[in-house]
């Protein structure tokens, strides 16, 4: 095939994803709700079976901005020159009773929260809860032929895949970017207790905060919730609750409207360079690398995290565990990462004992703590 008729046939190929979006929004406009909810499942199922493309951009960008929403949070403030302010930030539907997942930072303080949807709709949501610690709130409207988007599994998101960004920078609604994921995990930002961020590269300013962050194959890996950025724009970094943590999140709001989490009263550490610093300049141990403190601490080649501290009178004092115990295990799982470990324990029912399985001074040693629950700080 000559290059000519390559550059043919791959433009004749993204024109034609380019007019399927095109007609997926006239229909959407012209179908009744029953066929359209047929449709958009199809195309959502044809994404799934097929590997994302480049070319599928139109398409997913179509599918999915029918389901983000524009939030308005109003706020007033008191005394003699009270006035009126109002942010806005983003959200998306989950289900067809109305659902929508969001950021807690977005509708924190408001007096009013109007939500408006794609076509234009304007309603009052009910907020059905918020959890701060994670930096998400669920809300929820009355309307007819909402249009939900998937959640997917964002453990299985590979770094350098693609990504969307869809929502509201600046009040500009339905704005789609793209960029790829550019890590997993990331924490030890400022903001919410949990973090483990998705980082991307995909465009996102103020107003982006509660969008869906998704993949090519239409599925939200992650709430868009912050960026870092010197000059308070767009700088190409940004951070993205995952998916997963948000299903849990939802599941625990509509059931109660809050999330009761697991506390055992200690603060935890990644084996790394921070750790190394910090050691050197708090206790009587001295490395010079993560190596030279493994060797110091004994800890072998042993997966797991520092304890860092406890608080005085906590679960975690009263089971005997000190600073510098080297968590390996909890109830027989591996513990791998300080924000894993951070998730396991808020998993925890209060009043269930747990089992540690740590290193101290490379002996291996258990203890079982009574979980308590955890205090919610805004």
């Amino acid at each position: 095939m000559s290059a000519q008729w390559r550059v043919t046939v791959v433009l004749l190929f993204l024109a034609g994803l380019a007019l399927g979006a095109g007609l997926h929004k006239f229909w959407a406009q012209t179908l009744p709700a029953s066929r359209l909810t047929a449709d958009r499942e199809r195309a959502f199922r044809e994404l799934a079976a097929n590997p994302g493309t480049l070319g599928t951009f139109p398409l997913v960008s179509s599918l999915v901005s029918e389901s983000v929403v524009l939030i308005t949070a109003i706020r007033r403030a008191d005394g003699i020159f009270a006035r009126t302010a109002d942010s806005r930030g983003s959200g998306f539907v989950v289900d067809a009773d109305g659902h929508i997942l969001t950021n807690d930072h977005v509708v924190a303080g408001a007096e009013e929260i109007v939500v408006t949807l794609p076509d234009g709709t304007r309603l009052t949501p009910t907020v059905v809860g918020t959890d701060p610690d994670t930096d998400i709130a669920l809300l929820k409207v009355a309307a007819a032929n909402l249009r939900p988007v998937n959640l997917g599994d964002s453990d299985a998101v590979l770094v350098g895949e693609w990504v969307l960004a869809v929502g509201a920078p600046f009040g500009l609604a339905n704005t789609v970017t793209a960029g790829i994921v550019s890590a997993k995990g990331r924490s030890g930002m400022t903001g919410p207790a949990y973090q483990g961020y998705i980082q991307t590269d995909a465009a996102v300013n103020p107003g982006n905060s509660g969008g869906p962050l998704v993949n090519l194959r239409g599925e939200v890996i992650g709430i868009t919730s912050a960026m870092a950025s010197p000059s308070g724009g767009y700088d190409g970094i940004s951070f993205a609750i995952p998916a997963n943590r948000a299903k849990f999140v939802m599941a625990k709001l509509r059931e109660s409207g809050t999330v009761v989490r697991g506390y055992l009263g200690a603060q935890f550490a990644d084996l790394n360079e921070d750790l190394v610093r910090w050691v050197n300049a708090n206790t009587n141990v001295r490395a010079a690398d993560v190596q030279g403190l493994r060797e110091k601490l004994r800890y072998g080649d042993a997966k797991g995290v520092f304890v860092l501290d406890v608080v005085p009178g906590g679960p975690a004092q009263a089971a005997g565990l000190r600073l510098g115990d080297f968590i390996t295990e909890i109830n027989g799982q591996p513990v791998v990462s300080q924000p894993q470990l951070k998730e396991q324990i808020a998993g925890l029912t209060p009043g269930e004992e747990a089992a540690l399985t740590f290193l101290r001074a490379g002996a291996p040693q258990r203890a079982t703590v009574r979980v308590a629950r955890r205090p919610t700080v805004r």
